[in-house]
């Protein structure tokens, strides 16, 4: 299989290469088990599984990071204090 050194960010590629023989333009490298998901990505993920458009391929290796819908955003305290140093950020 041809495979070229950019990364692609498609869920579920990586399960769609396997079996392909048409060569693809860039490289796919599955999420790292330490790694972990924004807020926003776990919003956004959230809407593609209520729209029906998130496979189990893609969801499958990110499972373990999402949480529940309900989890509230937990922010650093560090973080925490640079935003309400400023009152249009807090």
């Amino acid at each position: 299989m041809m495979r070229w050194k950019k990364p692609c960010a498609s869920a579920g590629l990586m399960e769609l290469l396997k079996n392909s023989t048409t060569p693809v333009p860039c490289s796919a490298t599955p999420r790292e088990g330490r790694s972990n998901l924004s807020e926003i990505n776990r919003q956004r993920i959230f809407k593609l599984i209520r729209q029906g458009k998130m496979t189990e391929a893609g969801l499958a290796p990110i499972r373990h990071l999402l949480g529940s819908e309900d989890d509230p955003l937990e922010i650093s305290e560090d973080v925490a204090s640079i935003f309400q140093k400023n009152p249009l950020a807090w």
